[in-house]
């Protein structure tokens, strides 16, 4: 059922060219980021944990700017952050939040498309993008821009939420969100992406074509790519 219900919802959603309207970007930046505020920590500690020092991000997707205040208060290299997403709805409401979170100084928020990004080639040191692949049209595009704009050493983190985990691993999902396993489940299958897709389905397919370097992790429900420049 939540194999079903994963399909139809990715279908819809990544239809839907004009990015999160208006109502449901309310609606997003309410609760939705209050769901997956576990996810922001995770990432901002993924970043700390690295070798990676970015003076540029990147985030695409970027939604309510929740990440950036969050990597804002974990992360203490300073970096210049860059938020970039479709919708217009959701740009004035990351606006919005940047201001009253005190960001400006160190955040741009642009309306743009994932596919085609209005970045320079080989600029950025990070691309995050969480939770925007499944509402993409086109994930090969994607991956291809992404490449395009990481410096020779840089790195893209693509994060999903994944419904298909194995038993033993939903403890680990369920400590990083602080949420019931149940809604995690659901959550997923409404707003993510198998892991069995990033195996062997279309999105497989999709990131092969783009001729990256790629690595996929898991993390209990959290799904996470990385790309790196191919020099074969």
């Amino acid at each position: 059922m939540l194999s079903l219900i994963n399909r139809l919802s990715w279908r819809l959603q990544s239809r839907h060219i004009g990015g999160i309207p208006r109502f449901a970007s309310k609606v997003y930046d309410k609760l939705a980021t209050r769901l997956i505020t576990g996810m922001y920590s995770f990432i901002a500690q993924e970043i700390i944990d690295s070798q990676l020092k970015p003076n540029i991000l990147v985030d695409v997707g970027c939604s309510s700017v929740r990440l950036f205040k969050t990597l804002h208060e974990m992360v203490y290299s300073p970096m210049f952050m860059v938020g970039i997403d479709i919708s217009k709805f959701m740009t004035n409401i990351a606006l919005r939040n940047m201001k009253r979170n005190d960001l400006q100084s160190f955040v741009d928020i642009v309306q743009a498309d994932a596919h085609n990004l209005p970045i320079r080639e080989s600029s950025v040191d990070l691309l995050l993008s969480s939770g925007t692949l499944h509402h993409l049209s086109d994930s090969q595009t994607f991956f291809k821009e992404c490449i395009r704009v990481l410096k020779d050493r840089g790195e893209a983190w693509i994060f999903e939420l994944s419904h298909d985990v194995p038993k033993d691993e939903e403890e680990i999902g369920k400590r990083m969100f602080r949420r019931p396993k149940v809604l995690l489940k659901l959550a997923s299958a409404l707003h993510g992406i198998p892991r069995l897709e990033c195996e062997r389905g279309g999105l497989r397919s999709a990131l092969e074509k783009s001729r990256c370097h790629y690595e996929i992790s898991y993390h209990g429900f959290l799904t996470k790519l990385i790309l790196r420049r191919s020099y074969e």
